[in-house]
């Protein structure tokens, strides 16, 4: 991240910006916070040069994403042996067919079906069922 400086004819204001890849394939900035003029930096930071606060708070916000995006790696021996009955694998394949099913709102359209049509059998309970066992 850095700091893009607007100079105008009354002031100088500060933002944090970040380069980003679009869609397209495109790079764009994006501004990431507004930190204000030089005016209102002196007033909330008092003896401070407003460019290198700014400045130096940029680079406190790119060490924190970098810690935030940090690639954790896990190391298993191969030859160790796995104690009986302890899970080391999940199946949570079916999670984000999950969050799609919700956010079309298809649980409301089985339910209002299975009202309509007076089924005994629960539509949303099978859609679950189904998406869990793939």
């Amino acid at each position: 991240m850095r700091i893009k400086k607007s100079v105008s004819k009354n002031s100088v204001s500060y933002s944090v910006i970040d380069n980003v890849r679009g869609v397209n394939g495109k790079s764009t900035t994006k501004v990431i916070e507004a930190l204000g003029n030089e005016q209102q930096i002196r007033e909330r930071h008092p003896g401070v040069d407003p460019e290198e606060w700014a400045r130096a708070y940029a680079k406190k916000l790119t060490l924190e994403q970098k810690l935030k995006t940090e690639t954790i790696l896990i190391k298993h021996h191969p030859d160790k042996v796995i104690p009986k009955g302890k899970q080391k694998t999940f199946n949570v394949g079916y999670l984000f067919l999950q969050s799609i099913y919700h956010q079309l709102k298809l649980h409301k359209v089985c339910q209002e079906i299975s009202s309509k049509y007076n089924f005994s059998y629960d539509l949303v309970s099978c859609k679950m069922k189904c998406i869990q066992n793939k």
